[in-house]
């Protein structure tokens, strides 16, 4: 007997075959409305590639043109002016919540809220139209049954399609998956809504006619209904992030067998004529899994190599780990053989420390030389032109711990300690950041894996950019010593003239005056000498050229004498005359340190203020080591107050500028309303001439 006409059970067959026409055309509808949407975003893509094209050529080309981001014509300024408004109406963060174990909580910001209301909207429109009236319809219930059953069914679909890594949606609109994952969480949050209106209004009809038992012992089909509800909530809490986080490699084996029990059910509990919808699930499962396959064989299995490799080598990657200060992991995956953009990810795969786990972490360096050598001299290229990906991690818990906790053992090793991984990747899609004429980078932490190597990049290709800004917030010290040395690297280039770099470092904790950095902010011992591997080698028995004491109370008077040097090992001691490089000048002071072998001038001011403070640390001294005019390493022991240093830099730009934040809730949060507050009160792109405030956000964890 076939009971496909039944749709988990209605009294008789009538039902399904009176409401299936209408029941079939929302279901369409429901598919055209997300045609067009990505359509749209198809044709926003289109326009900001061509647009990044046509800036970079103007820039390239040296034409008269003196800003490139600035529209040039009616039509440019009107996509500007509706860009514009889209950006005020989505960065904003409403609430969030800082309470450590309660961030999850927090809301989506206004841009996500505004989506998932309109989605909602289209569902219950979808979902009460024609069904809910009359009530004194004998099919009332089972009419609701339906639509609701057809509306649960058609998002399957959907779910699954913005779920998958290599996502057809987040190729056509510009955007990775990781940034679609909060939608593909809220869809399947409002799929269980429609599924309980589903069980909920049959169940109801059953029950006033007496007729559950019998429904459940004749129709199988109700049972695997049942269950698919049970499946979906169960992915939905095992989802949450507490769950998700604390136990992530439980979370992925789970989800993935739940998704496999899922369309086993759906396949049994829907009827035939609904039965494609599980089938196109099916499918973009299929091609995801399938491409991702292909995919890892490709980049792991490398059958032609520069460089003549043995059999064994052909098959993942060499890779190093260091255990750095900070509780962080240095990972260098060692000749890699293909390219990637700043702030793109891969998943790491280490067999001998989990047979089944991967891991996205973000890749911290650049994958081409450039103009100034940054990347060969940080040892992240090797002769033969292959590259090495350099991964920074923290350690949090689970893998990431037991990495650093590997690292540590083997960390008086003669040689790194080097183990097998093999890579997913890379994934991430970001703007051209050379095509913003100003760009402000903000990270936390490791979140600099993500902004530093952007900054690499812009002294690699400046094209547009006149301006760049880079801001990294540590609570202690040791937590920046792995990028200290590419800092320094960064601070000292000087072949881009048009080009101005300004580098800030802020230690936040509570006890950071007179904290020792690891090696000097640097990478160079107070004496100017380069530390070596056992560290600072400099000592008291160290004498300057000159050690200029200028008081700030009177500048007229100028002191010169001979000396000791005031060194991260040796610090002298003389009363208001000198400090080390661990601890900041007095605010009285200036202290000028002449260094023999280079000439340089590493300067500890009070007076310089490159970087805003809140208003009771507007005094807290600045260290500028070894850098140009415009090109300073400048360190400070307060956090900085954020919006005035996005303020100025939006202020003084003439063309567009980007804002780029990747850290936790709070400093995210903070750096969106600032941005949409400047925009709204500059009233970028409406007649003022103001030019526009781009922001990207990445945050801790997807």
């Amino acid at each position: 007997m076939d009971m496909s006409g039944l749709m988990a059970g209605g009294m008789d067959m009538t039902g399904a075959s009176m409401f299936q026409p209408q029941n079939i055309f929302i279901s369409h509808l429901f598919w055209y409305l997300i045609t067009a949407v990505v359509t749209v975003g198809l044709i926003a893509n289109i326009w900001q590639r061509v647009d990044s094209r046509l800036r970079k050529r103007a820039a390239i080309a040296g034409t008269s043109m003196r800003h490139p981001s600035v529209p040039t014509n009616a039509v440019t300024q009107a996509y500007a002016t509706v860009r514009t408004i889209f950006r005020e109406l989505s960065y904003p963060q409403g609430l969030y919540i800082t309470r450590p174990g309660f961030q999850w909580l927090s809301p989506p910001t206004v841009g996500q809220g505004l989506t998932i209301l309109a989605y909602w909207i289209t569902i219950t429109v979808m979902l009460t139209t024609n069904s809910i009236s009359p009530k004194s319809d004998p099919y009332y219930f089972e009419r609701i049954g339906f639509r609701a059953a057809w509306v649960s069914v058609m998002q399957i679909p959907l779910i699954v399609l913005i779920g998958g890594k290599v996502n057809i949606v987040g190729i056509l609109i510009g955007s990775s998956y990781e940034r679609l994952n909060w939608l593909h969480r809220w869809i399947s949050r409002t799929i269980i809504v429609t599924i309980a209106c589903h069980a909920g209004f049959f169940l109801r009809e059953w029950i006033r006619a007496d007729f559950l038992a019998t429904e459940l012992a004749m129709m199988p089909m109700v049972k695997y209904g049942m269950a698919c509800g049970g499946l979906i909530l169960w992915m939905n809490i095992s989802g949450l992030a507490p769950i998700r986080r604390r136990f992530y490699e439980f979370f992925v084996l789970q989800h993935l067998a739940s998704i496999g029990a899922l369309l086993y059910c759906l396949h049994t509990h829907v009827p035939s004529y609904a039965m494609f919808y599980i089938w196109m699930a099916i499918g973009f499962i299929a091609f995801d899994r399938g491409v991702r396959s292909i995919w890892v064989v490709y980049r792991n299995i490398r059958i032609r190599s520069k460089t003549s490799l043995a059999l064994a080598d052909r098959i993942g990657y060499r890779t190093e780990i260091h255990a750095l200060p900070g509780e962080t992991t240095n990972v260098v995956i060692k000749n890699v053989p293909f390219t990637w953009s700043p702030g793109q990810h891969v998943y790491i795969w280490i067999p001998s420390m989990g047979f089944i786990e991967t891991h996205p972490f973000t890749i911290s360096n650049i994958a081409t030389e450039n103009s100034d050598g940054l990347t060969q001299s940080a040892g992240y290229q090797s002769s033969n032109g292959e590259h090495h990906a350099n991964l920074q991690i923290r350690a949090h818990g689970g893998f990431s711990r037991r990495l650093h906790n590997l690292a540590k053992r083997h960390a008086t090793d003669s040689k790194p300690y080097e183990v097998r991984s093999f890579i997913q990747g890379p994934f991430g899609t970001h703007p051209t950041w050379n095509t913003f004429e100003t760009l402000v980078l903000i990270s936390a932490s490791t979140g600099g894996s993500f902004t530093l190597p952007i900054m690499e990049s812009i002294l690699a290709d400046p094209c547009c950019v006149r301006k760049c800004h880079f801001v990294l917030l540590v609570r202690e010290s040791p937590q920046c010593s792995c990028y200290l040395h590419r800092l320094r690297a960064i601070a000292r280039a000087s072949k881009h003239p048009n080009l101005t770099v300004s580098v800030h470092v802020a230690v936040t904790g509570e006890n950071n005056e007179g904290e020792a950095f690891e090696g000097d902010l640097a990478g160079r011992c107070c004496c100017g000498n380069d530390v070596t591997g056992s560290g600072c080698v400099c000592g008291s028995d160290k004498t300057a050229k000159r050690i200029s004491i200028a008081s700030s109370s009177d500048e007229d008077s100028t002191a010169e004498q001979i000396g000791p040097v005031a060194s991260c090992c040796a610090p002298v001691v003389e009363e208001e005359q000198t400090e080390s490089c661990c601890a900041p000048a007095k605010e009285t002071a200036t202290t000028t340190v002449v260094n023999e072998k280079t000439g340089l001038e590493p300067t500890i001011t009070a007076t310089s203020k490159p970087l805003s403070m809140s208003s009771t640390d507007t005094k807290m001294p600045t260290i500028s080591l070894y850098g140009t005019a415009t090109r300073d390493v400048n360190f400070v022991a307060r956090r900085p107050l954020l919006s005035h240093t996005i303020r100025e830099a939006v202020e003084a730009a003439s063309g567009e500028t980007c804002v780029v934040v990747c850290g936790g809730k709070e400093l995210s949060g903070d750096v969106r309303n600032e941005v949409v507050k400047l925009s709204d009160e500059r009233a970028v792109h409406k007649g003022t001439g103001a030019q526009g405030i781009a922001l990207w956000v990445e945050e801790f964890g997807f």
